[in-house]
This record gives structure tokens, sequence and C-alpha cells, in this order.
């Protein structure tokens, strides 16, 4: 799933509004919000070219997997196995 502008900047607000709540006070938020933000941007980026090589590899290795294999669940098995490899949270 992902996210648009505006939701990153959303969750990220609400991840300053928690630490606030939490009593954690003493950081400048604007710095804070670019870190999330950035931080965002990057796992999404990551699960994208997490996605892109999961559909590699599938495409090399679609003849081998015989008639009738499920496409889906052959390319959730292989984004799993990269996330794994990887050490990347779906």
């Amino acid at each position: 799933m992902y996210l648009s502008a505006d939701e990153i900047e959303k969750v990220s607000k609400s991840v300053i509004r928690e630490l606030k709540s939490a009593g954690i006070e003493s950081f400048d938020e604007n710095k804070a919000e670019t870190i999330i933000i950035n931080v965002i941007n990057q796992s999404i980026q990551d699960e994208r070219a997490l996605e892109e090589d999961a559909l590699k590899l599938l495409q090399q290795h679609k003849a081998s997997m015989g008639v009738g294999f499920d496409q889906e669940k052959a390319l959730r098995m292989i984004k799993q196995k990269l996330a794994e490899e990887r050490g990347f949270v779906l």
C-alpha cells in the first residue's frame, strides 16, 4: 500500500503528537517531521524496488512453474522471501 504526500504528512504529524503526549517535548518538530517523512518515503521506495525485483524473478521462472500455477500467490511468496532476506517488514 502506498501513501499520498498528504497521507504521509498526516502520519508524521500524528507521530509528533504521540511523542509530545508521551512527554517527549525537547525536539525540533519541523526537523522531526522532515525525518519521519523521509523515512516513510524511503520505505515506500524500498517496497517498490522489492516488488519490481519480485516481478522480475517471477517472469524469469514463470516457465518452470508449469501450467495452472497461481501467479498472485507465487508473487506474494517471492516478495515475502525477498523481504526476509533484506530484513524488510511488509
